[in-house]
């Protein structure tokens, strides 16, 4: 989106909620506006609050489905709900068919900072290693492996 890259956040989040009012169901609006939200309100509980109730009933039918799934577990994770964030990202990752290779290292990534939230270093560490051996570059996965 225009306003994203032009980093005005308000702008793409006030025509975006226009947007939705149009077209309430429609599932690219809802990850436009949560990827936009989260993005321009890093960790901002209220911003939070409304990605999850954006992801609501969401089921994984699509790689958008999919993505609007990730930025819930984001959200919720913003929420000191790792638990939640944990189900979510699970359900998520059962569908891999025509998911995009960015998408799944993004879930795997996501999950890895849950296992860490929920004291679970073991596995964190076992999906760090997993996304390392495949994009050495991913995020800050080096950083986190100690490497």
């Amino acid at each position: 989106m225009v306003c994203q890259r032009q980093e005005q956040w308000q702008d793409g989040i006030e025509y975006l909620q226009r947007l939705r009012r149009l077209e309430p169901q429609d599932i690219v609006i809802k990850l436009s506006l949560a990827e936009l939200l989260l993005e321009a309100h890093l960790g901002d509980r209220e911003i939070c609050r409304k990605v999850v109730y954006l992801a609501e009933r969401v089921e994984n039918e699509t790689p958008i489905h999919t993505a609007l799934l990730l930025y819930q577990a984001r959200a919720l994770r913003g929420l000191s709900l790792p638990d939640a964030a944990r189900e979510v990202l699970s359900k998520a990752l059962r569908q891999k068919k025509d998911r995009s290779e960015d998408l799944l290292r993004a879930l795997c990534y996501e999950r890895a900072l849950v296992y860490e939230e929920l004291g679970q270093r073991h596995r964190a560490r076992r999906e760090l290693e997993k996304l390392y051996a495949e994009a050495p570059g991913y995020e800050d996965i080096a950083a986190r492996l100690g490497l």
